[in-house]
């Protein structure tokens, strides 16, 4: 029985750490843009641009994500389906990027 029970302990531990979890969007704009294609080129921003630009929406990370390439994978899909033009990623102390907010860049 206690060789069972651990059996089970083992298994929810590691199916439990197997978990993907999957970006939440919140739209903050009123404004629709057209999508871009699927694998559409976006920029990657650390701070906020000095040209002017509209938020579109924000990412929210749920996962553990240290490498800004593994970050704008995971953000692709929401910028390009918003038809944005770059993210603005944030970063908390332990180097986790938690958070990109979409933008798309206003011309003159």
């Amino acid at each position: 029985m206690k060789n069972l029970s651990l059996v089970v302990i083992l298994a929810a531990v590691f199916f439990g750490g197997c978990t993907v979890y999957k970006p939440s969007f919140v739209k903050t704009s009123a404004s629709n843009y057209p999508a871009k294609p699927e694998t559409c080129d976006f920029t990657i921003l650390t701070i906020l641009p000095n040209k002017p630009f509209e938020e579109i929406g924000v990412i929210e990370n749920q996962s553990i994500v240290v490498n800004i390439s593994d970050f704008k994978t995971m953000s692709q899909p929401y910028v390009c389906s918003q038809g944005g033009d770059a993210v603005v990623a944030f970063v908390n102390g332990h180097g986790i990027y938690i958070k990109g907010t979409i933008i798309k860049f206003k011309t003159k």
